[in-house]
């Protein structure tokens, strides 16, 4: 069989024209995603945002943050969550949600 390569060429072998070639793949040509799809995903991004950004700058300033059956059973980490400090800090993390919220909403309508 003379017209059949070799497996592994030797440093005197010339190499042949398809160990040379390289492969090229096809590149799938990318499928644009539907602009209704874009503005529900945007718009249940932004609502689920802003609704926990409410509850997490609400919550830890009711009764029911340091007065819950779950909460009750370990004393130590009721003691901690009833700080002011904490609640601050989870009611920033809540703010922070609602900014990002906002941002989202102001930065994608732009760009339509």
């Amino acid at each position: 069989m003379p017209n059949q390569g070799n497996l592994f060429s030797t440093p005197n072998e010339p190499a042949t024209a398809v160990e040379t070639a390289t492969a090229v793949e096809p590149v799938p040509p990318q499928r644009q995603i539907p602009r209704w799809v874009l503005v529900i995903e945007i718009t249940l991004f932004v609502i689920l945002r802003l609704y926990v950004g409410a509850l997490v700058v609400l919550l830890p300033w009711r009764s029911i943050w340091t007065t819950n059956a779950w909460i009750n059973n370990w004393p130590m980490v009721a003691s901690f969550i009833a700080q002011g400090w904490v609640r601050g800090i989870v009611s920033g993390l809540g703010l922070l949600n609602i900014w990002i919220a906002f941002s989202v909403l102001f930065r994608r309508k732009r760009s339509y």
